[in-house]
């Protein structure tokens, strides 16, 4: 059966990640539609597969970037290659249409070499190719961009008037239609117009030929990458200042920067930082040009590329308040510290686990102790450890921690249940 892929490439801040988490997670239900969604490399996207077809010595360079797996990159992108083509050399013949996505495709394919290796390796996978590719209004992308931005250590404030080359759509478009043709590669416009919500999962479903309604689970949200308050930015980028200075003028990163941006982005999700009218007029202005050239060549239906409504905008800047940054930083604080027990407790959890596998029940009730002393109102636990005390003779120390939890949950069953067995163990004691 002839097969078509759909080469989804971003851009980012256009509901990419959305898009990858529902296809992973729903690769079975695809399969039964004749869909493939690869599975190599492990994850939700496939950015190595940018990788390996892009001469940026930046990306090769980054020995230490996680993508590697620990291996050097000529090593991890052959080896992916391999498993990737036998992966789908394995798909059985129902199979119809391959889907593969990531935002760096649009990013690392910087020229027209880079991409015309990447399309002669994909055409060996299927018969045709269709680029797919989310443009978004460079103000509202700019400005969406400013959170992603500190959350990877780019602590500066924003500047609308850097040179942004990547903001000229008509180029851009021009290298992926020059190497695939222009017949095959599909603008979409990622717009929310207002009073409405765009829905970048179903226009990909629709692309792809999918009901993304049947493979989501009620109340399931695929919604991802969402942004945080300009108070939470502003509470971010200062952190990001002292976390510099503390570490000899390095931008931050690793673990510790990861674990403060978790905690700023959970603690104050909304709107961030946005343009002023007058700045986002004059922003446009320097791609009326490229806009009007993309519109015409691929949707000479539209009066124009995107709808410039500027209203939403605020019309002058507004700092924010130093109380609002201090609120943000006790806030994700807080957060922080919510996160760190939960992290605590879990260890504690999978110790008494793997002391109750190897049969050491002291080493076990030490660990579900110390995790009772974390966290006192978790009535799981409080039940794991009177099960344990009750079994091991401690019948008085069992009763103990019952009855917290049924005071904390009184009609819990597995409470109750463990309460009647006490009481049966209890009066042959008694007597």
């Amino acid at each position: 059966m002839p097969r078509d892929l759909i080469l989804h490439i971003g851009k980012p801040k256009t509901g990419s990640t959305s898009i990858q988490h529902l296809l992973a997670n729903s690769r079975p239900a695809l399969l039964a539609q004749g869909i493939s969604y690869p599975a190599t490399p492990a994850g939700n996207m496939h950015i190595l597969l940018a990788a390996a077809f892009s001469t940026a010595a930046a990306i090769s360079g980054e020995t230490e970037n996680l993508m590697w797996q620990g291996r050097k990159p000529e090593a991890a992108i052959s080896a992916h290659v391999a498993e990737l083509e036998a992966e789908i050399a394995g798909l059985p013949d129902s199979v119809s249409r391959i889907v593969l996505s990531s935002e760096q495709f649009s990013m690392y394919q910087k020229t027209r070499a880079d991409i015309a290796r990447l399309r002669d390796f994909v055409l060996q996978l299927a018969d045709r190719c269709t680029v797919v590719v989310y443009l978004r209004r460079q103000d509202e992308h700019f400005a969406s961009l400013y959170s992603q931005a500190l959350r990877m250590g780019k602590i500066d404030a924003p500047d609308m008037d850097q040179e942004l080359p990547d903001y000229d759509y008509a180029d851009f478009l021009a290298r992926w239609a020059d190497v695939f043709g222009k017949e095959n590669v599909m603008a979409r416009i990622f717009e929310r117009p207002a009073g409405t919500r765009f829905d970048v999962v179903a226009d990909f479903a629709g692309v792809c030929g999918f009901d993304p309604a049947a493979l989501m689970k009620p109340g399931q949200d695929v919604n991802r990458n969402q942004s945080m308050t300009q108070a939470g930015q502003e509470a971010l980028r200062r952190l990001g200042s002292r976390l510099t200075r503390d570490v000899a003028d390095k931008a931050p990163a690793g673990a510790i920067w990861q674990r403060i941006t978790d905690a700023v982005s959970s603690a104050s999700p909304g709107k961030g930082w946005l343009p002023t009218q007058g700045q986002a007029r004059a922003f446009m202005d320097r791609y009326a040009a490229s806009n009007e050239a993309v519109r015409a060549a691929y949707f000479p239906e539209k009066s124009s590329l995107f709808q410039m409504n500027f209203d939403i905008l605020p019309e002058q800047e507004n700092p924010v308040p130093l109380e609002d940054v201090q609120t943000a930083t006790a806030d994700a604080f807080l957060v922080a510290v919510r996160q760190g027990a939960a992290r605590e407790l879990r260890l504690h959890m999978e110790k008494a686990a793997l002391a109750e596998r190897l049969g050491d029940p002291a080493l076990q009730r030490n660990a579900l102790a110390q995790a009772v002393r974390l966290d006192g109102t978790n009535v799981a636990v409080r039940v794991r450890l009177a099960n344990l005390l009750m079994h091991s003779g401690d019948l008085e120390g069992a009763r103990q921690q019952l009855g917290v939890a049924t005071r904390l949950s009184p009609k819990a069953p597995r409470v109750a249940a463990l309460g009647r067995q006490l009481l049966a163990l209890e009066k042959p004691a008694a007597s």
